[in-house]
């Protein structure tokens, strides 16, 4: 395979480092008005990019976007194919950025781009070199732009009246920069045409005292909507008729040169988009020329299903065709039939299982599009089986692990998300990725990457088993950087950023069960790779961290497992169904009680209930008797039909909706897709 990069170098503005970064490339030459065949970009950047054909001095056309999020060390190189007629007398223009700093989405690496744009006879006829025309912009302002999320980044503020080329940069080639580069592990991603947009209402709105000192999501909720005298500008709200994922796209026609605020939400529970959440800022801000503008920001993909424009002009002077998206999505398979019984009700269940798989997988699996767009193993985990089943598509989760695996830390555990450099991670989360290699492997029977990530896998384990004490078990971590998190229920959740002070230390039942768990995974990794021998060795050692599980936190007088030993006193305490889960899908409880366990597993109410991701362990816990199928299923109709009750198009976060953490909980959230396993799996009549 031809190397088009090799003549190409890694480029970057000299003396610009700072977060939120915008470059411009300029191309020297326009496309010919008779360009035919297909051109090719070559491209790699730190942290994102957008190729624009100019025509007019506007950019009417985005043919190319999105670079695959990934490491320094294993930096991807796009490949994107271009249709000429969407180039012919146009001038290209990349438009550049980087984030510049750790979010759980990004981590800081050193800013450049690479990249060669060949025509259709594979002629380079622009590449980076230190003669490239590098500009500053003025138009997308990076300095004093909010977050939207500490999660996920930066939000957009951009003048629309100010050219896309400002001051022109000293343009620098990097000498420390990979020399090798990887192909895409995925097909890019796929832009649509923009969704439907229904207009839902119209209110003029005043800006609160200080606003020009406030992030945009907080001047948008708490602007008060008031009656036409005293009003400063004019609210729109849009309904995108169910749950999006996309690029923010405008039509706008006005009479001047205006500001416009722009939140998305999912939801109106406010009676407006809720844009400011406890910091969050799901608002950014355009200023447009007077006159119709369309526009495209292809830099920042929003999840949403309600869009709201705060107008800085009364609405005699504002027109508005179009204010939505134009879809984002990864190019999955068609969808297998049905599974035998899906009808009714539990077919509408699926389908919005269907839709949150879907707009929860870009370039690798995310947790909300809304909030975080993440990559997580626990959650990736329930997205990863529940895709097996749906699509029989295994490239995604191939990538998704690869990409996990590469965050590995030197405690042996691997990152909170992927790619990213958070502060914290989660133990029991990094037991979880060995459960989920296993699983691909399992399902798709590729042995090349069992033996590539095997060492991650193992290196994982054996972590785990040099903390175990003479008792077989595992203590919780006390470490500041470790967070004890087992799920979103009381007593579960843990502590952020806190140490664990000695008289406070504890035995964790779940954390030792996810242990177990990935102890037999690694064994069945081994079994696939025929070392037989050291398959054996981890199930004898699970074996006796089972025991240990059992003989620790069993109470058999109640027939349940405690989910805490307190070290100082040997005190046990609280009780939860996740506890009880894991105990039965672990093995750990012996044959002889888990019909016990199972009973009071399903309907004893003082267990603290699962919520729907961790449903998973519970259902498979109770379906290890056919006796429960019934039951699951009828909690499934009343848990995730509750839900389309009222008014869901994609499965949320939690049971509690938009309510939950502190009215930040998401309304699209991959994890929460779990009856599309059930339904396969274990049949759904």
């Amino acid at each position: 395979m031809k190397n088009y990069l090799q003549d190409a170098a890694w480029i970057w503005a000299r003396d610009y480092d700072e977060p939120n970064m915008f470059l411009v490339a300029e191309c020297p030459l326009r496309v010919p008005p008779d360009a035919t065949g297909a051109w090719t970009l070559h491209i790699s950047v730190d942290s994102d990019f957008a190729l624009y054909c100019s025509r007019e001095g506007r950019e009417n056309t985005c043919p190319a976007f999105g670079q695959f999020t990934d490491y320094a060390s294993h930096k991807v190189c796009e490949e994107r194919v271009l249709d000429a007629e969407q180039l012919r007398g146009g001038r290209l223009y990349l438009l550049l950025t980087s984030q510049n700093c750790d979010t759980s989405t990004d981590r800081r690496e050193c800013a450049g781009v690479i990249f060669c744009l060949c025509d259709a006879t594979g002629t380079a006829v622009w590449r980076s070199d230190a003669q490239t025309l590098l500009y500053r912009t003025d138009r997308h302002r990076s300095r004093g732009v909010p977050m939207v999320t500490g999660q996920l980044g930066f939000s957009f503020d951009i003048d629309y009246t100010a050219p896309l080329c400002g001051e022109r940069c000293v343009t620098e080639v990097l000498s420390d920069m990979p020399s090798e580069l990887y192909p895409r592990p995925i097909a890019p991603l796929q832009m649509g045409e923009h969704v439907p947009s229904t207009f839902v209402k119209r209110e003029n709105y005043a800006e609160i005292d200080g606003v020009s000192e406030m992030a945009f999501g907080v001047r948008m909720q708490r602007a008060p909507f008031v009656a036409s005298h005293c009003a400063q500008g004019t609210a729109y709200i849009f309904d995108l008729g169910a749950e999006q994922v996309g690029f923010l796209t405008l039509d706008v026609t006005l009479a001047k040169e205006t500001d416009v605020l722009i939140g998305w939400g999912e939801h109106l529970a406010d009676g407006r988009v809720r844009t400011e959440i406890g910091g969050r800022c799901f608002a950014g801000r355009c200023r447009l020329p007077a006159g119709q503008t369309q526009l495209l920001y292809p830099l920042r993909r929003l999840g949403l299903r309600y869009l709201q424009l705060n107008v800085a002009a009364q609405s005699s002077e504002v027109s508005i065709a179009y204010a939505g998206v134009c879809p984002v999505d990864y190019p999955l398979p068609e969808p297998l039939p049905y599974p035998a019984g899906v009808q009714g009700i539990r077919a509408e269940i699926y389908d919005a299982c269907l839709r949150t798989l879907r707009l929860c997988l870009h370039d690798h699996y995310e947790d909300c599009p809304w909030r975080e767009q993440a990559l997580y193993t626990m959650d990736s985990r329930n997205q990863m089986l529940c895709g097996y089943y749906a699509y029989d598509e295994t490239a995604a989760p191939r990538a998704s692990l690869a990409l996990i695996a590469r965050s590995l830390r030197e405690d042996n555990l691997l990152e909170l998300c992927s790619p990213a450099r958070c502060s914290i991670t989660i133990p029991a989360f990094s037991a979880m990725f060995v459960v989920q290699l296993a699983e691909y492997v399992a399902f798709s029977g590729d042995l090349a990457t069992a033996r590539e990530l095997l060492p991650t896998a193992a290196r994982i384990v054996d972590g785990f088993l040099a903390r175990m004490e003479e008792n077989g078990l595992l203590t919780c971590y006390p470490e500041e950087k470790h967070w004890n998190f087992y799920e979103w229920q009381t007593g579960l959740e843990g502590s952020i950023g806190g140490s664990v002070a000695p008289e406070d230390m504890t035995y964790d039942a779940p954390l030792n069960c996810f242990v177990s768990l990935a102890m037999a995974a690694l064994s069945q990794l081994y079994m696939c790779l025929e070392q037989l021998g050291e398959a054996q060795r981890l199930l004898a050692a699970r074996d006796r961290l089972n025991s240990a599980i059992h003989n620790t936190f069993f109470d058999s007088t109640a027939g349940v497992y405690d989910t805490y030993l307190r070290l100082r006193d040997g005190q046990r305490y609280h009780r939860a169904q996740l506890t009880q889960a894991l105990a039965l899908c672990c093995g750990a409880c012996p044959s002889d009680q888990a019909s016990r366990v199972r009973e009071n597993l399903a309907h004893d109410a003082t267990l603290h209930e699962v919520t729907l991701s961790y449903s998973i362990f519970r259902y498979d816990a109770l379906l290890q008797d056919e006796a429960y199928h019934a039951f699951v299923l009828d909690e499934i109709d009343r848990i995730w039909g509750g839900m389309l009750a009222q008014g869901a198009t994609t499965f949320w976060e939690t049971a509690a909706g938009e309510r939950d953490f502190g009215g930040a909980g998401s309304l699209c959230h991959g994890w929460s897709a779990v009856p599309v396993y059930v339904y396969w799996r274990y049949g759904a009549v």
